[in-house]
């Protein structure tokens, strides 16, 4: 038996019909990703039942489930595409999605190169709780999908009938070319040294008497929020944080006709704002915050634009 090389490992999704089921002769998608912290956990309590000669009688499992975080560089394909659909509770419809209410779940199966026989972890009813994505300088665009789910299983052979997509040969994107039509508060040209954007579905396991793993996982709220550095050229954001005014922010990822994504945060408030003085030979940059609140014209927080030209 070989040691798995890490340079040789797979991960791929299928999505589920009926939460922590995996579909019969499952086509699943193979993901374009850089790591992933995915696993199956244990918990386990330590009995207090006492024993004269001081040891431990015993360590009884009493809960498991499975999850972690994908990280990769943000790449216009059929894997991201299902994994934000799932992170805004929302599908794509003619390119355009906006966050909603319906919870999206995935069987991912991670496959280690292990020599004659492979070994395969799988995860089931995994549902996207936060996406993250982050722009800096002279940098390829980094996304992070943080998954909760029901529980996981180990294998040493594919499930009957599967296929794997092979994984998608599109560009990821970058932040020089990949990044641009940045408007704030309907004024474009902001001149911008970073960007993070973050959602947050609040959503946890619940659990059961009678049951090791979770029954189901309960929503919380979608929050949309983020950050952004920003040069310091006029007091136009420092006066929405003053005021406590609402704007809009609009921007669009990618570099390629046909494999951008436009962002579009109708209403969000700045709610932090860090100005200060760094002293000679820097640059003056506000360091903002902002959270995104409900907008009737798109009937949500947040609207994703896909193939966009």
């Amino acid at each position: 038996m070989a040691i798995a090389d890490g340079s040789r490992t797979r991960l791929a999704l299928v999505a589920e019909s009926v939460l922590g089921t995996t579909p019969t002769d499952p086509a699943f998608i193979s993901a374009g990703y850089t790591d992933h912290t995915l696993n199956i956990t244990r918990q386990y309590v330590r009995s207090n039942n006492k024993r004269p000669d001081r040891n431990v009688s015993s360590a009884v499992p009493v809960s498991g489930g499975a999850g972690g975080d994908i990280n990769g560089e943000l790449m216009h394909d059929a894997f991201t595409h299902a994994l934000m659909e799932s992170a805004l509770f929302s599908t794509f419809s003619s390119d355009v999605m906006v966050n909603g209410v319906t919870q999206q779940s995935f069987t991912l199966e991670s496959t280690y190169e292990t020599g004659a026989t492979d070994q395969y972890l799988r995860y089931v009813g995994q549902v996207v709780n936060s996406l993250e994505i982050q722009c800096a300088i002279d940098q390829i665009i980094n996304v992070r999908f943080g998954m909760v789910g029901l529980n996981g299983s180990t294998d040493t052979a594919e499930i009957t009938n599967a296929t794997y997509a092979a994984v998608d040969t599109s560009e990821v994107l970058n932040s020089v070319a990949g990044f641009g039509n940045l408007t704030i508060g309907g004024v474009t040209g902001a001149d911008l040294i970073d960007l993070t954007l973050n959602i947050d579905n609040g959503v946890d396991p619940r659990r059961a008497l009678g049951s090791f793993g979770a029954i189901s996982l309960r929503n919380g709220r979608c929050t949309v929020s983020g950050s952004m550095s920003v040069y310091f050229e006029d007091a136009a954001l420092l006066g929405l944080f003053l005021n406590g005014t609402n704007t809009g922010l609009t921007f669009t990822l990618g570099q390629n006709t046909g494999e951008k994504y436009t962002f579009n945060i109708p209403q969000i408030k700045v709610t932090n704002l860090n100005l200060g003085d760094p002293g000679n030979d820097q640059d003056v940059v506000q360091q903002i915050n902002f959270e995104a609140e409900f907008d009737s014209g798109i009937g949500g927080a947040i609207q994703i634009t896909r193939n966009v030209t």
